[in-house]
């Protein structure tokens, strides 16, 4: 993969940070920038995938009431704890 030029600017402390991890690393600091700019991406997508999983599945309309939650923590710290409750709340039907 081609690389192209990219500069911007870091606060001193976090330019010192980067200057050490690749100390620590033996690695160019522009190796290890570019690892972490890969993986804070990486996380920004994987967030964006949940969040639309979560928005697709809060559309469908099935949901735990709040009394079922309530209930299950109740049962926390308990001998007898519960299990995650199922969902309880659904669509209407029109």
């Amino acid at each position: 993969m081609a690389s192209h030029p990219f500069s911007l600017r870091l606060s001193a402390t976090t330019r010192a940070r980067l200057d050490e991890q690749a100390q620590r690393l033996a690695r160019p600091v522009s190796q290890v920038a570019q690892r972490a700019i890969e993986r804070y991406l990486d996380a920004q997508d994987e967030l964006r995938r949940m969040i639309d999983a979560a928005v697709e599945e809060a559309d469908a309309g099935v949901f735990v009431s709040s009394e079922a939650i309530n209930a299950w923590i109740d049962t926390w710290g308990s001998a007898a704890g519960a299990p995650p409750p199922e969902p309880d709340v659904f669509p209407e039907e029109r």
